[in-house]
């Protein structure tokens, strides 16, 4: 499996424009823009959502299928199903930076469910999976986000929660680490 290939496929078509990045809230049916504030689930789920048609470009462009997860508590997020029917795993992860180093951390999930058990939380079982990726979402968060309701006419002036973001694709294996993340897996 080449893994470089499969990375660089993912990197060249995601948008360069950091505006693509940038939600404003969810809209309703009178037209209206509701902000999500900055809790990071949600916003860790808007980079699910964003990223989707990407993945889906990047693997008709190497002559893969893409699926993606039908619960929030099996891993992956997505996955490439690769002609000889392998699976290639897709987590997408987000974090914020903390204080002024720009510090971040990434909790990268309960491998002890799905290592200790296959098929435990997972899509088929984790000797299908012939790579693991993350895309990584590093961000601001904003200090005065707009919050409530906004009109579509006022778009131009809602301040996002979030800023500066980058993202990164990369192995899963080189950026983990040895230590617990949020402690509520075991």
């Amino acid at each position: 499996m080449d893994s470089k290939k499969i990375i660089k496929a993912i990197q060249e078509v995601l948008p360069t424009d950091p505006d693509s990045w940038k939600i404003l809230g969810f809209f309703n049916t009178k037209q209206e823009i509701l902000s999500f504030g900055n809790d990071s689930k949600i916003l860790g789920r808007l980079f699910e959502v964003i990223i989707q048609p990407y993945l889906k470009q990047a693997a008709q462009k190497l002559g893969y299928t893409l699926g993606e997860s039908s619960s929030q508590t099996v891993y992956p997020d997505f996955w490439f199903i690769t002609p000889k029917n392998r699976l290639i795993a897709i987590d997408i992860k987000s974090t914020y930076r903390k204080g002024k180093n720009g510090k971040i951390g990434f909790t990268l999930g309960g491998y002890g469910s799905f290592l200790r058990n296959n098929t435990k939380n997972i899509y088929r079982t984790y000797s299908d999976y012939d790579l693991h990726l993350i895309i990584g979402f590093v961000y601001t968060r904003t200090s005065n986000p707009t919050k409530g309701v906004s009109t579509v006419q006022a778009m131009s002036t809602i301040v996002p929660p979030y800023k500066n973001v980058q993202l990164f694709v990369q192995e899963k294996y080189k950026i983990g680490g040895q230590k617990k993340g949020v402690g509520q897996y075991k």
